[in-house]
């Protein structure tokens, strides 16, 4: 979904963002509101609001199995919303080299969402635990399961805590002693059971084996 979809992002403001890599919704959800604030002069404070924003938005991948790969077939074949996929023929599946059935079920969790209060659609973080989450780290990024929603590419920072990692809704941290920490919803937590990606692993997943 385009920029300027989010209220008070004008040609103006999205052409500025443009320069810093962000010239989607998706970019905004992933964003460093202070980096893009000292490239693009925007304030950082409205930054953050659009980012807000952007998390507050129904897009493709807040659906179980749609990762960022899945969004861009979808995408070719005209289906840049929640609203577009809700209302999809399931016989254009194959023209996006999308199993039948499983886009049947993208669909109908789209006319879910669509239906559903805003209010209702996140999470609650005081449920996360190691019953119903899991990461997967992979180098500097890593999938997050909870509640059997699937979230991709999340950043994976090492070290110490600083205020940056914040900025993401969801973000992961290993410390100097290997701990691993998830950042969701604006609270950390230590007790979700967590799995490092091998060097095969890696390997087979840059190279496509």
């Amino acid at each position: 979904m385009n920029i300027t979809e989010i209220k008070g992002i004008g040609p103006k403001y999205a052409n500025k963002l443009k320069r810093a890599g962000i010239k989607t919704v998706y970019d905004l959800r992933e964003m460093s509101a202070k980096k893009v604030a000292k490239i693009t002069g925007i304030g950082e404070q409205m930054l953050v609001k659009w980012k807000d924003e952007a998390m507050k938005m129904h897009l493709l991948t807040d659906i179980k199995g749609i990762g960022d790969a899945s969004r861009k077939k979808l995408e070719k074949i005209g289906i840049s919303t929640i609203e577009e996929l809700a209302n999809a023929n399931k016989k254009i599946a194959s023209k996006a080299g999308i199993s039948e059935k499983r886009f049947k079920e993208w669909v109908k969790e789209a006319k879910k969402m669509v239906m559903a209060p805003k209010e209702k659609r996140a999470v609650v973080a005081e449920d996360i635990g190691p019953k119903n989450a899991f990461i997967t780290i992979k180098g500097k990024r890593a999938e997050v399961k909870i509640k059997e929603k699937l979230h991709e590419n999340i950043p994976v920072y090492r070290g110490n805590i600083v205020d940056s990692m914040k900025e993401s809704r969801i973000a992961v941290n290993i410390d100097s002693s290997g701990n691993v920490k998830l950042w969701f919803d604006g609270k950390w937590y230590e007790n979700v059971p967590f799995t490092e990606e091998t060097l095969w692993g890696k390997i087979k997943r840059i190279f496509g084996g």
